[in-house]
């Protein structure tokens, strides 16, 4: 089960046809300025919950007021090879969840295919990488791969 919060990366889960919302979680204070999300929420299914204060499941984080449980998907290394002229944006080794998530939401922001990291070396897939990428950790397809120089010598064959 993942987490993130904040209003651009609930906006993209809700949005994104890849990941499965559990819940959606607004505070009381703000279920009025966030109804098109939990009205698109109810929607798809989704169980929303209502609740006073969002920092006990959002230790530290600037929620914004709104979050959601989900599943996060790994992209199948399928989707670098679904086009020849595909643009992957390649990360070897970022370890801070910060600098992870700024290059996810750069990859969204310039239209980027899909991202391909590493396994071993690299930030793993949290709330604050979530968070940090503003939703480009949803929009973006990440891949996951042992060995990274095998893929690129693959892609380039």
């Amino acid at each position: 089960m993942a987490y993130l919060c904040g209003l651009h990366a609930v906006s993209a889960l809700l949005g994104s046809q890849r990941m499965k919302i559990q819940r959606l979680l607004v505070e009381r204070s703000k279920s009025q300025q966030y109804k098109q999300q939990i009205t698109q929420a109810k929607g798809l299914g989704c169980r929303v919950d209502i609740l006073p204060d969002l920092s006990q499941q959002f230790r530290g984080s600037r929620h914004q007021g709104i979050g959601a449980e989900f599943d996060f998907v790994w992209a199948d290394r399928s989707v670098l090879f679904d086009s020849p002229n595909a643009l992957v944006l390649v990360l070897d080794r970022i370890q801070d969840p910060h600098n992870f998530g700024a290059c996810l939401r750069s990859a969204a922001a310039f239209g980027v295919d899909a991202v391909l990291i590493s396994e071993r070396g690299s930030a793993p897939m949290t709330e604050v990488v979530h968070q940090a990428s503003c939703g480009g950790s949803i929009k973006v397809p990440v891949v996951s791969v042992g060995n990274i120089k095998q893929v690129m010598s693959e892609m380039r064959d």
